[in-house]
C-alpha cells in the first residue's frame, strides 16, 4: 500500500511535504493515522479521534482499505444528489423565467439576488446544492 504521492523516503527516513518550501519528518504510523483521518473525513464529513498509539500500522492500513467502498458509496450520493438539485434549479430558473425574466441571464440574476450569493456562481452552486463549476459547463 501507497500512502501519499508526496511522501519522498530518504536516508533519514520518509519527508513529507505539504508545501514546496516546507518539510517535516512524519513516521509512517504518523503518515497512516492522518492518511486515515482524511479518508475517515471524505467518507463521513468528520474527522476520525481515535487513540492513535493503540493501533498498529497494519491495523491503520486495513482500516483506510475499509474506507474505500465508503468512499464510494459517499461519492456517488454526493452526485445523485447534485444531480436533482441541478433538475430542481432548472426548474426554477424556468418558472423565473415565466414570471417574467426577459431570458435566462436575468432569471439567473434573480435567482442569484434571492439566495444572497452576491454575484458569486460559485457560492450559488454551494448554495443551491449544486456541483461547483455548474455554470462554467
Amino acid at each position: 500500500m501507497t500512502t501519499a504521492a508526496h511522501i519522498i523516503e530518504s536516508s533519514d527516513g520518509p519527508f513529507c511535504y505539504y508545501a514546496a518550501d516546507i518539510a517535516q519528518k512524519y513516521t509512517r504510523h504518523e503518515e497512516l493515522s492522518q492518511l486515515y483521518s482524511d479518508l475517515h473525513k471524505d467518507a463521513y464529513g468528520v474527522r476520525a479521534r481515535l487513540q492513535w498509539d493503540a493501533y498498529s500500522e497494519a491495523e491503520l492500513e486495513e482500516m483506510i482499505d475499509a474506507l474505500g467502498p465508503v468512499i464510494d458509496a459517499t461519492i456517488n450520493e454526493e452526485r445523485a444528489a447534485q444531480e436533482a438539485a441541478a433538475v430542481r434549479f432548472e426548474a426554477r430558473v424556468a418558472d423565473t423565467i415565466a414570471a417574467g425574466a426577459r431570458d435566462r441571464e436575468t432569471a439567473l440574476r434573480w435567482v442569484d439576488q434571492a439566495e444572497g450569493a452576491d454575484g458569486d456562481r460559485e457560492f450559488l452552486c454551494y448554495l443551491c446544492g449544486l456541483r461547483y463549476g455548474y455554470f462554467n459547463a
